[in-house]
């Protein structure tokens, strides 16, 4: 599963013409939990999550996130990316094999 992310964000950000909608894996620990999970998200998301921390430490604030502003750029990438679906092949496969992998690894998720 893994894997097939690291194929299909790697040509996407590869593909992609503006950095900031790169989409960056990695793994995400939770509080109250020691347990890291995968998580893949937009380098946007990932400034505003520094900015927002750099904030706390500086001047002791509350985070605030611009949830609006997060929701309307994550749309910006699935619009990039329906985009570079319809003009590279090779982006449709490797979505396509996400598609089905992930499908796969619920699937036998739910039969555990």
């Amino acid at each position: 599963m893994e894997a097939a992310e690291d194929i299909f964000y790697d040509l996407y950000n590869l593909l992609n013409d503006d950095d900031e909608y790169d989409v960056v894996c990695g793994d995400v620990g939770s509080a109250g939990s020691r347990i890291a999970r995968r998580k893949c998200r937009g380098r946007f998301e990932l400034e505003g999550i520094s900015d927002e921390q750099q904030r706390r430490l500086e001047f002791g604030l509350l985070p605030h996130r611009n949830q609006a502003e997060i929701l309307r750029k994550k749309g910006i990438v699935l619009d990039k990316m329906e985009s570079i679906a319809n003009e590279h092949e090779e982006f449709r496969e490797a979505l396509f094999d996400l598609t089905r992998i992930s499908r796969d690894f619920e699937a036998a998720t739910k039969e555990r």
